[in-house]
């Protein structure tokens, strides 16, 4: 059964036409639909045909696949995510502290996890913060602070 459906991924990720194609449609069936095995053909498409990010989202779901994970395959991936996340995209900045806090064994580096989840909590993403937090960086376990569109809280006066 599993051999089909490997055949069955590797005739559908032939379907995608181009690197962006490819990487949207691996995403959608890694993350949306939970197929990671069609997922992973999809994004190796991609990746082979160099898109970076592609390269990246193919090591995360080999990861999930408890397959093992070459660094060199995925520094493509890891150089546009960093570029991501110093331009405060905040998904990028998680993702990367994910890497290092659960990623292989060689790349599991805490300090930089920590590092990476706190500026995903600086730019905004609640799962940053969490995870920070767990890490002991007590100042991401404090609430977010209300958007100036929010209702303020009353003054209870003196």
């Amino acid at each position: 059964m599993s051999a089909l459906l490997i055949l069955l991924g590797t005739a559908l990720a032939q379907d995608c036409e181009g690197a962006t194609d490819c990487l949207a449609q691996g995403l959608d069936q890694a993350l949306v639909q939970e197929d990671d095995s069609l997922g992973e053909a999809l994004l190796a498409r991609a990746c082979g045909a160099g898109d970076e990010l592609s390269c990246f989202h193919l090591a995360a779901t080999r990861l999930r696949l408890g397959q093992r994970v070459e660094v060199p395959a995925s520094e493509p991936g890891l150089a546009e995510l960093k570029r991501r996340c110093e331009a405060d995209q905040g998904r990028a900045c998680l993702q990367l502290g994910l890497l290092h806090d659960k990623g292989p064994m060689g790349w599991r580096d805490m300090s930089q996890a920590s590092m990476y989840f706190r500026q995903a909590c600086a730019a905004g993403q609640p799962e940053g913060c969490v995870q920070a937090c767990d890490l002991g960086h007590a100042a991401s376990c404090a609430p977010a602070p209300l958007p100036p569109s929010a209702p303020q809280p009353a003054d209870p006066g003196p």
